[in-house]
């Protein structure tokens, strides 16, 4: 299934980084890719494979093929054209042959257009694709040297400089990218692209003041180029401009651009449905993100948003408008992933400050990058981005982070643990503080005790580990029959837990059977003394009876706690 080819990538790539160009596991890398129609890498990965067997006409025809899939009909052109010439008697070269009179006329009319002289056309094509693959593929590394002989021998071909600008920006060389963008600027003026990219370049690279100047430049912006809106709104989006995404969206559809079924397009649905949730708006922003999978079925983004928006608020982490590949390069990321030890912040915190600080050395414009993904990164790139804060320790560093903790942006164990943590430093001071939770912004007591979100106890075995979830769900929804049916099946499968009758107490509850739900709670207390949701109960059951005073002593037992899971923290809060 698509998890098991994800996990099976994942390992694969590992393995590539450690131990490069192993031809085994590059093929074992192929079918993945080809299962999963990644197919940049899958151009990307039969180039590193035809390097170690360029003898293999396998190789070469899948890498043609390749080329063909990512629109580069220049290198597929010149590709099967090779092929031809050295396995004329291959059982795949009257196939190629096809291709050659399909590609020849297409490639013809394609070159035409460029700024350059017809002799030298072919040659500008096959650069300028070599450059938009390595894009593609997200290998900023390999873009620097590719655009720079391309811009070499055509000076003043902007796409290439745009990409270059860009492939400077990912790799932390911001100084570079923001003088490559007003190169291209100075020889055309109007340059949607160049625009919008020099806005995000002086904004994430250590220059906000003039980024703002830019930003409202771009806001004000008209061109025939109808890519204008589509680059406004990718801009604002990575700026967190909501209102700028919703007007460069609502211009395109004043435009009629929006009726056409292009990738661009679908990134704007995407962008707007972004900017929609985080404004409160959730019923507008899954409309959205379904309108873009429908123009797009495989967009990662909208469906990442729609996937995560299933969960409860206070455990979400979207909306996002780009995962955190947009943001940094992979091999960087892999890197961080490593040095910070992402899954176990427990281990050698003074080796991981290290790694981060040898980081932020280089990347100029990095507290404007940890910021924005702390508000607005998908997981992964909020986890980067919270740990490289945590390790680096400045005083900038700690204030974004107590300014997340307080924000509404990201799960609710997050910001707690934040909390918690900025407290034990003397960030947060003792007291009453407000924060959100689960959706509502509610006072608290600073926390300086340890908040995780790891399970509590051993789950239940499947499948009743699903159906209690399941249960839980209903329960949200307001369908208590529901909840308390799949809750007895758990019970028959696994007897008696104080967790599933508990829930089922509260399934009670919503069935307005509130004399049953009081026993059950009562009985549940009884057995479990020191079951935490229970003794949370019988807190608000005495609440509800007006015996204040039992409420408030069982609750000033739980606070002396050292450690909270989220949601008994946040049971606490209610």
């Amino acid at each position: 299934d698509e998890g098991r080819w994800d996990e099976a990538g994942e390992t694969l790539e590992r393995f590539e980084r450690a131990n490069p160009g192993r031809p085994e596991v590059l093929r074992l890398l192929l079918d993945v890719y080809h299962q999963k129609r990644e197919f940049a890498s899958y151009q990307h990965v039969s180039r590193l494979l035809l390097k170690q067997t360029p003898n293999d006409p396998d190789v070469y025809a899948m890498m043609a093929g390749a080329c063909l899939a990512n629109a580069q009909p220049v290198t597929a052109l010149v590709a099967f054209r090779r092929f031809i010439q050295r396995w004329p008697d291959h059982p795949f070269a009257d196939g190629a042959r096809d291709m050659v009179a399909q590609l020849e006329p297409m490639v013809a009319a394609a070159v035409a257009s460029l700024p350059c002289p017809d002799d030298r056309a072919m040659e500008l094509g096959r650069m300028h694709e070599e450059v938009l693959a390595y894009v593609a593929a997200g290998q900023f590394e390999s873009v620097i040297p590719a655009a720079e002989r391309l811009v070499s021998r055509f000076p003043e071909f902007l796409p290439a400089l745009n990409n270059l600008s860009l492939a400077y920006f990912m790799m932390g060389r911001s100084e570079e990218a923001i003088r490559t963008a007003r190169r291209v600027l100075e020889i055309d003026p109007d340059n949607v692209h160049a625009q919008a990219n020099l806005t995000r370049y002086l904004f994430f690279g250590g220059h906000r003041a003039e980024g703002e100047q830019w930003r409202r430049r771009l806001r004000a912006a008209r061109s025939d180029n109808p890519e204008i809106w589509s680059k406004k709104a990718e801009t604002f989006g990575y700026l967190g401009d909501d209102q700028g995404v919703l007007d460069a969206f609502d211009e395109a559809k004043g435009a009629g651009y929006l009726k056409e079924k292009t990738p661009d397009v679908a990134l704007m649905y995407h962008l707007a449905g972004v900017a929609h949730a985080r404004q409160g708006r959730m019923s507008e922003a899954r409309a959205h993100w379904r309108r873009a999978l429908r123009i797009m079925p495989d967009l990662a983004l909208p469906a990442g948003n729609l996937e995560d928006a299933k969960k409860p608020v206070g455990e979400r982490h979207g909306p996002w408008a780009f995962t955190v590949d947009y943001w940094l390069p992979k091999d960087t990321i892999e890197r961080l992933l490593d040095e910070l030890e992402l899954l176990d912040f427990d281990g050698d915190e003074r080796s991981a400050a290290r790694a981060a600080r040898r980081f932020a050395a280089k990347w100029p414009g990095l507290h404007d990058i940890v910021e924005a993904l702390l508000d607005r990164g998908d997981e992964l790139g909020r986890g980067i981005a919270w740990r490289l804060a945590m390790a680096i320790e400045t005083p900038e560093m700690l204030e974004t982070l107590r300014e997340f903790c307080l924000s509404r942006r990201g799960p609710d164990a997050m910001r707690l643990d934040t909390a918690g943590r900025l407290s034990r430093k003397g960030v947060i001071e003792a007291g009453p503080m407000w924060m959100w939770i689960k959706g509502e912004r509610r006072e608290i007591e600073s926390v300086g005790f340890e908040i995780n979100d790891k399970p509590v106890g051993e789950p239940h075995r499947e499948p009743v580990n699903t159906w209690a979830y399941n249960a839980m769900q209903a329960i949200r929804e307001g369908n208590g029959d529901e909840a308390e049916r799949l809750l007895r099946k758990c019970l028959d499968a696994v007897g008696d837990k104080p967790d599933l009758l508990n829930n089922l107490a509260t399934a009670y509850h919503v069935q307005h059977r509130d004399e049953e739900a009081i026993e059950l709670i009562r009985e549940v207390h009884r057995r479990w003394p020191d079951y935490f949701f229970g003794l949370i109960a019988m807190a608000n059951l005495a609440f509800e009876e007006g015996n204040l005073d039992r409420a408030e002593e069982i609750l000033a037992g739980l606070r002396r706690r050292a450690k909270f899971h989220v949601t008994e923290f946040s049971a606490m809060c209610m």
